[in-house]
């Protein structure tokens, strides 16, 4: 082989020849320059920065996080009869009426036993109610109450020591703070009668863990707030009304997010009885479908800021879901995040942000129909005002019903500070319709009278002196006056009363310290049962114009129109020295007036 075949075959020799690379190309590697020695820099230590908070995923409720109550059978409720006669009774301590010639009611208990059987029968009377307070603050064990009994008062453990209280009494409602602060209660049995639980019934009631509940029909308000609940049991029914502070500062809210009860009337459900406070701010909840009751979102510092349903299935919502305390005590405004075309019922005041996944707002719960200079018109959507709800901007307002119908409106529906003038249709309601209105001066609405065949619509109007031209007490005393009541005898719903104008007007005017309105406010709050507070009294000026808006109402709703009537006749000079200080409104009716009564005609 000669030098030239070796030399290929170093190279990768074979079959195919190799190109043999030209190393005379300016590609040849040059050989690497020597590094330049550069002056070495002493800086300062940085300080360490802590790591910036990585933004939390959305919370997602799972649901091992919502609390449902178990169905389990109520336990014995097993009360022995005990009868005893009227020496007896009183010897052990028993005082009691007799109602009737077979029917009697214990008043007070007065002896040392710790555990007590509630007597069946004294003498030849069956006890059949136990009275307001009999075991107030008393020191006993456990109290059982046989099935004779049908009526039980009031604050009947409140306080007391009790350990175990059997009801076998056949009744249907526990009344209000029935063992309210009972801090050693345990057990509680419950006959199968019981449909209703009374306001703050099982307040404060700290070591009671458990209680099974039977078909009920309603729990009030703080039935079992600040209690020592972990879980409950109740079977369900397909009537059911609870309200969200049921449950309030219980570690049922601790433990879970929601607390949920399975209606057989909304079958596949979960009736959100409450949103519990004091968990992460924002909540999503799962795919499943919601119906979120009365109070059940929290009025808290800590309550949620912003609810996802974007992902439910389907999202009913009642127009008394959010809480209102005595002042509303949110820091931030709510928002609620509906899914698209799966939520019905939706009327829910502006202070809630409301809308839905892709941006859009639900129906609003007064809809604008008409506009002009001197009057707005809405359509009410919803079929009830609930509390704080007409908020409107506007001054003049006129409020059509839906479909035809009455409005029904709950306590303090009404607060506008703009509102002057409100029209609506018929209202229906019980409890007080305005707050924090200070500048309203007239209220109109109708009823319907039914006579036979014939449908007869009367219209009433009442009119009064706004804050700033009577004063903030007295036009707060005044607003209380359209507290709606219903009448049984004639089966008639009534707005207003004019006994609060006619007391107002009445109250004597003396040199006396006159309160102011926070001073007044807390004179209210701390008022008792037997002593009432002082009523504002008025000045002349303001009598005037009382007088002259009483005059200008409807007379129907005014029985003593002829007080005020009297009052103008017999301050006829300083009334018209009035006229130019007065309203036009205020100086063209009183003018007006004293000209027809000098003419002879009838007053305007």
């Amino acid at each position: 082989m000669g030098i030239f075949d070796q030399l290929l075959s170093a190279l990768g020799g074979g079959d195919k020849p190799t190109r043999i690379p030209d190393l005379s190309r300016q590609d040849k590697p040059q050989p690497a320059a020597p590094p330049v020695p550069q002056p070495v820099q002493h800086k300062p230590p940085v300080p360490l920065q802590p790591a910036a908070p990585k933004p939390c995923p959305a919370d997602v409720i799972d649901l091992s996080e919502i609390f449902l109550p178990a169905n389990r059978s109520l336990l014995s409720a097993d009360v022995p009869r005990v009868e005893l006669t009227e020496a007896e009774a009183i010897e052990q301590g028993w005082r009691f009426r007799k109602k009737s010639r077979e029917r009697a009611r214990l008043l007070q208990y007065c002896g040392t036993a710790q555990d007590i059987v509630i007597p069946s029968k004294i003498g030849r009377y069956t006890v059949n109610e136990l009275s307001f307070r009999l075991f107030f603050k008393m020191n006993i064990r456990s109290v059982q109450i046989p099935e004779t009994v049908r009526k039980i008062g009031e604050h009947c453990f409140s306080w007391s020591t009790v350990q175990r209280i059997v009801i076998a009494a056949q009744i249907t409602e526990i009344p209000g703070n029935f063992a309210c602060r009972c801090e050693k209660l345990t057990e509680v049995r419950l006959p199968k009668t019981l449909r209703t639980i009374g306001h703050s019934a099982f307040w404060g009631c700290m070591t009671l863990k458990d209680i099974r509940l039977p078909q009920l029909r309603k729990i009030e308000e703080f039935a079992f707030c600040a209690s020592g609940l972990t879980e409950f049991s109740i079977q369900p029914s397909r009537i059911f009304e609870s309200d969200g502070t049921a449950f309030q500062d219980t570690p049922l809210e601790k433990n879970f997010r929601l607390l949920a009860y399975r209606c057989l009337k909304m079958n596949g459900f979960y009736d959100i009885m409450r949103v519990c406070s004091g968990h992460s701010k924002t909540l999503v909840l799962p795919e499943k479908q919601f119906h979120f009751r009365k109070k059940s979102f929290p009025n808290q510092w800590n309550a949620f800021t912003k609810l996802d349903c974007s992902l439910c299935k389907a999202v009913w919502i009642s127009d008394e879901a959010l809480e209102y305390g005595p002042a509303y005590s949110r820091r931030t405004t709510p928002e609620i995040i509906l899914p698209d075309g799966r939520a019905q019922n939706v009327f829910l005041p502006h202070s809630v942000n409301v809308h839905f996944a892709d941006g859009k707002k639900p129906e609003p719960m007064y809809k604008e129909v008409r506009r002009s200079a001197h009057q707005t018109e809405y359509w009410m959507q919803a079929y009830r005002m609930p509390p704080f709800s007409f908020d409107l901007p506007d001054k003049n307002v006129k409020l059509l019903s839906r479909d035809g119908r009455w409005i029904s409106y709950q306590e303090k529906a009404v607060c506008s500070p703009t509102l002057e003038t409100l029209s609506t249709d018929e209202l229906r309601g019980t409890g007080k319709l305005f707050t924090n209105c200070p500048r309203l001066r007239c209220v109109r609405w109708e009823r319907k009278v039914y006579t036979g065949n014939q449908t007869k619509t009367e219209r009433y109007e009442v009119r009064m002196p706004d804050a700033e031209q009577i004063g903030h007490i007295q036009h707060i005393y005044l607003l209380e006056a359209f507290c709606g009541w219903f009448d049984r005898e004639k089966k008639e719903y009534h707005l207003f009363s004019s006994k609060r104008f006619d007391s107002l007007f009445c109250a004597h005017d003396t040199r006396r310290h006159r309160f102011t309105h926070e001073e007044w406010m807390a004179h209210i709050n701390s008022r008792t049962k037997d002593r009432k507070p002082d009523l504002p009294r008025l000045r002349q000026r303001h009598k005037i114009m009382l007088a002259a808006d009483v005059l200008r109402s409807t007379p129907a709703l005014f029985p003593k129109r002829e007080m005020y009537a009297e009052y103008l006749r017999t301050h006829k000079r300083y009334a018209l020295l009035l006229c130019d200080t007065l309203p036009e409104d205020y100086a063209a009716f009183l003018q007006g007036y004293y000209q027809s009564a000098d003419n002879g005609s009838a007053a305007p």
